[in-house]
C-alpha cells in the first residue's frame, strides 16, 4: 500500500540536523559579516560591560526562529516563549546577555531573523486556522531557502519539498514527451530512477493531460518495486475546473492545487477530496513582525 500523503520533513528542519545546522549557522555569518561592515555604532561603546537586552513584540503574532537562535548563541538567549506560541503586542519575546558591544552589532541580525520567521509564521497560522479539508504548504519561492521552510512549519504549513533533487515535480512540458512511454508502458527505466525519491507529483493543466496522468498512475502502482508516495497538481486551474474528477483519482494519489492562490482566493479550494494547496505568498510576500530590541530596564 502506498501512502497518498505528502511525507513530513520537519525532523530534517531541526538544529539536531547537522546538515541544517551548518546552514543556519553559514547565514548568520553572511549576516553578522555584512552589519560588521557597515555598522559603526558598537565602535563608539566601552568594551566589556556586561548588558541584558530585551526583545519585544509591538504587534500580535506567532513566533519561530527561536530553536535556532539558541543554537547559534547558547546561553546569551534565554526564550521568554517557545516557537509556535502566539505573542500579543508589548510581550517580552526573549532575553539577551553579553557585552554592549557585541550586542550591538548583532542587534539588527536578531531583529530581522526573529521578524521574518515569526512574520512567515504568523502570516501561514492565520491562513491555515481558517481551513477545514486541507492543508497549506509553501513552495520553493523563498528568501531565506530553509529558514523560510521551517516558519512555515512553525506556523502551522507544511515545507513541500526541500530542494530540487529531494522529490520530482514533473512539469506539464516533462510529462507531455513521457505520452508515447505511457501509451506503450514503457516506464520501467523511469519508475526505477525515481524509486527511491521522497515523493513524485505530476502537474496537470487540463482534461486530457488528468487522463494520461490516470494512466501514468495505473502503471506506477502496478509496478514492482517500492515506489514514493505519488501525487497529482492542478496547476493554474480553478477548483470549479477539476473538483468533479477528485473522484476518479485512486486513494492512493495525493491532490495538490497550485498556480493562481493567493490569500483572497485560498478559502474556494478548501474542498473534500482535495488534500494541499500550495502558496508561494506564504514566504515571497511575507512582511516581518515589527519588533523592538531594547537595553533592558534596570
Amino acid at each position: 500500500m502506498h501512502n497518498r500523503f505528502l511525507p513530513n520533513f520537519s525532523e530534517l528542519l531541526k538544529v539536531t540536523n547537522l546538515d541544517y545546522l551548518r546552514f543556519v549557522q553559514q547565514i548568520w555569518a553572511w549576516w553578522l559579516e555584512s552589519d560588521r561592515f557597515n555598522e559603526r555604532t558598537g565602535f563608539n561603546v566601552k568594551p566589556n560591560v556586561l548588558t541584558k537586552m530585551v526583545l519585544i513584540a509591538r504587534e500580535a503574532g506567532v513566533f519561530a526562529g527561536g530553536e535556532e537562535l539558541l543554537a547559534l548563541l547558547g546561553s546569551k538567549v534565554v526564550l521568554k516563549v517557545a516557537d509556535g506560541d502566539a505573542f500579543m503586542a508589548g510581550d517580552m519575546l526573549l532575553e539577551l546577555t553579553g557585552n554592549l558591544d557585541e550586542l550591538l552589532l548583532i542587534e539588527r541580525t536578531i531583529v530581522n531573523f526573529i521578524g521574518r520567521m515569526s512574520g512567515i509564521a504568523t502570516n501561514t497560522h492565520r491562513l491555515t486556522a481558517k481551513l477545514i479539508y486541507i492543508k497549506i504548504a509553501s513552495t520553493r519561492k523563498t528568501l531565506w531557502s530553509l529558514l523560510d521552510k521551517k516558519a512555515v512549519l512553525v506556523g502551522g504549513g507544511l515545507t513541500h519539498r526541500l530542494s530540487y533533487g529531494q522529490a520530482m515535480i514533473v512539469k506539464d512540458n516533462d510529462f507531455a514527451w513521457m505520452s508515447d512511454l505511457v501509451d506503450k508502458g514503457e516506464l520501467k527505466t523511469f519508475f526505477e530512477k525515481i524509486a527511491n525519491l521522497a515523493f513524485v507529483e505530476v502537474e496537470v493543466e487540463n482534461r486530457d493531460q488528468f487522463l494520461l496522468f490516470q494512466k501514468f498512475a495505473s502503471q506506477y502502482f502496478a509496478f514492482g518495486m517500492e515506489m514514493p508516495p505519488l501525487g497529482i497538481m492542478f496547476d493554474n486551474l480553478k477548483v470549479d475546473q477539476f473538483k468533479d474528477w477528485l473522484p476518479e483519482l485512486s486513494v492512493q494519489v495525493f491532490r495538490e492545487a497550485s498556480g493562481s492562490i493567493n490569500a483572497e482566493n485560498y478559502l474556494d479550494y478548501d474542498v473534500q477530496g482535495l488534500d494541499y494547496i500550495s502558496l508561494g505568498a506564504l514566504t515571497k510576500n511575507s512582511y516581518a513582525i515589527d519588533l523592538s530590541l531594547d537595553l533592558a530596564k534596570k
